[in-house]
């Protein structure tokens, strides 16, 4: 089953057999709020088929699709959005290949989630006009003001003294 903090929205996966009917306090590894988790009582159907064009069997498991086997011959087992292979020791192996996920998402029923792309807003570019006369006179107030500043300190300044002089108001400078 899959588990779902009530905090942060982690999921985690949990064996039925480790939640009791009665339940359980479980901990979030992520951000460590502890909760109490009751088992999920959803039965669920699990179907068996040796070939895709055969009719399937059902077999009917009361918490959830623990294993199935494809056509492929391997058991794969459902983690929440995906499936993976079952290996012998009982832990889940590779993802199954797109097309033995439909397989198996058709033989247990399952719907495929479709993923909504978001639009991008376009944001629109404003172009400024710059001209030698505008750049001229940004470029000689900023020379005045660091030679005020300079006289008024009456030493060589540091390139951050230049850039901030250069950028104060004439009324700012001539309180020195």
């Amino acid at each position: 089953m899959i588990i779902q903090c009530e905090n942060c929205s982690k999921k985690f996966l949990a064996k039925d057999s480790d939640i009791p009917k009665e339940g359980r306090m479980v901990q979030c590894s992520y951000c460590s709020i502890t909760w109490h988790q009751l088992p999920i009582s959803v039965p669920t159907k699990t179907f068996e088929q040796a070939n895709i064009n055969e009719p399937a069997e059902e077999i009917s498991e009361s918490l959830s699709v623990d294993k199935i086997r494809a056509s492929d011959g391997k058991t794969y087992k459902f983690l929440g959005s995906q499936w993976a292979q079952l290996l012998p020791s009982g832990k889940t192996g590779l993802f199954a290949k797109r097309k033995i996920g439909k397989e198996l998402d058709k033989l247990t029923g399952r719907k495929e989630k479709k993923t909504i792309r978001k639009r991008h807003k376009k944001i629109k570019k404003i172009e400024i006009d710059t001209t030698p006369e505008m750049v001229e006179k940004v470029y000689s107030k900023l020379k005045k003001n660091i030679s005020i500043y300079r006289k008024t300190t009456n030493r060589s300044l540091t390139l951050a003294e230049k850039i901030l002089a250069g950028h104060l108001e004439e009324s700012f400078l001539e309180k020195f």
